[in-house]
């Protein structure tokens, strides 16, 4: 038996990127992977694998590629919320490896569109809600994640805007960034775009966010090509990871694959063109797992129309690394200790 507690004063800061295809989280270690925002619910029976599954109130949930649609609002049912204590047991386990159980405080990072921090949802600001459902409004939470037993408190919940945090995970960026007159930061996530402006060195708000125009639509646009120009049918599981390159295919497919990239930027721009977002006089930052598939469409219509000023964030945890960052200043200031060092068991 090995039992990992970690309680007041210490807590373990742990950052999660609730996003609508993966869900990415940033602890100790930065050594966790994005797993899909896919969920099963089983009720009261357990899961045939343990791997991959989450015990919460009783009932039993697997974590699957079949994605939840798409909400502004992700306190409206327990799925997310299921969803950020597997990201929480996957940053404990990482940075205390071999535990049998886990007792720990957890600073809890979040993030929503910058717009959307200042929404009322039935009355109440929507990043209030936040605190309070994915605190659990400060009760312990008891649950099991791939069979290993956690009891959690959640001593505190900070709700960043995304995109922006995004951003100021790299200095060397944003601060390039701040010396231009005009910049955007553009973030391509699973179900959404949203864009930031920054002029004289101010964030704008209300930022811009295009729904269905993420991830989820482009792998649609990529079923469609392949379907028309070689009559296969391939899943988003696939398309992902002919993508990112881990899989050759056919000089054809790798064809439809590109149409289907050149068409979603074209459609974007044109989005983004409504919104009189200027594309070809600002300094333009891409970010998000969506821009890492996209850049190289990007940049050519970018480039080709004289803007050479456009960069990529590469690191698809870089909204989570920015609100990290951010929760751990505002743990400090409120004087709560944070773990740091070699994990204790």
């Amino acid at each position: 038996m090995k039992i990992v507690k970690l309680e007041s004063p210490l807590c373990v800061c742990i950052a999660v990127d609730q996003g609508n295809f993966n869900a990415k989280s940033v602890g100790p270690t930065n050594s966790t992977k994005p797993f899909p925002t896919g969920l099963n619910h089983h009720g009261t029976v357990p899961p045939p694998l343990t791997v991959g599954s989450v015990m919460v109130n009783d009932q039993y949930y697997s974590i699957t590629n079949d994605r939840l649609q798409a909400r502004r609002d992700k306190t409206s049912d327990e799925d997310y919320f299921v969803l950020t204590l597997a990201a929480i047991a996957n940053e404990l386990q990482a940075a205390f490896p071999g535990g049998t159980e886990y007792i720990c405080d957890v600073g809890l990072a979040l993030g929503l569109p910058v717009e959307h921090l200042s929404l009322r949802v039935g009355g109440e600001l929507l990043r209030e809600k936040y605190r309070k459902f994915f605190g659990n409004e400060g009760k312990p939470i008891h649950y099991m994640s791939d069979g290993i037993p956690f009891t959690i408190r959640i001593v505190d919940v900070g709700v960043y805007a995304q995109t922006i945090s995004a951003a100021i995970s790299d200095a060397r960026i944003y601060n390039e960034m701040l010396q231009s007159s005009r910049s955007y930061i553009i973030d391509i996530g699973g179900g959404t775009t949203n864009v930031i402006s920054i002029i004289d060195r101010k964030p704008q708000n209300p930022g811009i966010t295009l729904e269905e125009m993420g991830v989820l639509e482009l792998f649609k646009l990529a079923h469609r090509t392949i379907m028309e120009d070689c009559g296969r049918n391939i899943d988003d599981f696939m398309i992902d990871v002919l993508m990112q390159g881990k899989k050759s295919c056919p000089d054809a497919m790798k064809a439809s694959i590109e149409r289907a990239k050149n068409e979603f930027v074209k459609k974007l721009i044109l989005e983004l063109e409504a919104r009189k977002v200027d594309l070809y006089m600002g300094y333009i930052c891409m970010v998000g797992g969506g821009s890492v598939l996209l850049f190289d469409a990007f940049h050519r219509y970018i480039t080709e129309k004289g803007n050479n000023d456009i960069v990529l964030i590469p690191d698809v945890k870089a909204n989570a690394r920015g609100y990290y960052a951010q929760e751990m200043a505002r743990l400090a200031s409120a004087g709560i200790e944070v773990y740091r060092g070699k994990a204790k068991a």
